[in-house]
């Protein structure tokens, strides 16, 4: 089957907790600045809904910053740290202040700055919109069936231990 993109704004629009374990299986495209592209299939997630005191929204409204996590859902958040930097997709309506986590792309270790790294993202795409025909970054579905591992909690967050906000994929099947 082939690989469509997807430019239905309502598959982002939905909260983080749901988004989540949707992304799984999808497949994110970056076409850099040569016209080559590079696809990695999504295999881990985290999701962070505004009412978590770890959401990077959360705190940039507190101190009265604004954030491209308030953008509408379908949008790319990058944060720089460390001398790199990792990225969510945005979910939800315009200022839900919600996103989730890229953690882990298929055949890579599992963490945000390597898939960061991988896709080759970069804190210029911050705000681009996965949904826009120009953009260099979107979201494409081939079909892939997935088998998910039960939810677990957020790694390395202690303040969210209790809740199950990390999805992860099993297995793909694919088409």
């Amino acid at each position: 089957m082939n690989a469509k993109r997807i430019t239905d704004r309502s598959f982002f629009t939905c909260k983080a907790e749901e988004l989540a374990p949707k992304l799984l299986g999808k497949i994110l495209c970056h076409k850099d600045h040569d016209g080559f592209v590079i696809k990695c299939r999504i295999r881990v997630t985290e999701a962070y809904p505004t009412d978590d005191i770890v959401n990077d929204a959360v705190r940039a409204a507190i101190s009265g910053k604004k954030t491209s996590q308030l953008g509408e859902g379908g949008r790319i958040y990058v944060k720089s740290s460390r001398g790199s930097c990792r990225f969510d997709i945005v979910a939800g309506q315009q200022n839900d202040r919600e996103s989730v986590l890229i953690r882990g792309l298929d055949a890579y270790a599992e963490g945000p700055f390597i898939a960061s790294d991988a896709l080759n993202i970069t804190p210029m795409l911050d705000g681009i919109d996965l949904l826009s025909l120009e953009s260099d970054v979107w979201l494409e579905d081939d079909g892939t069936t997935v088998k998910m591992n039960p939810p677990t909690v957020r790694v390395g967050l202690s303040e969210s231990q209790d809740r199950l906000l990390r999805f992860s994929a099993k297995s793909f099947t694919f088409k």
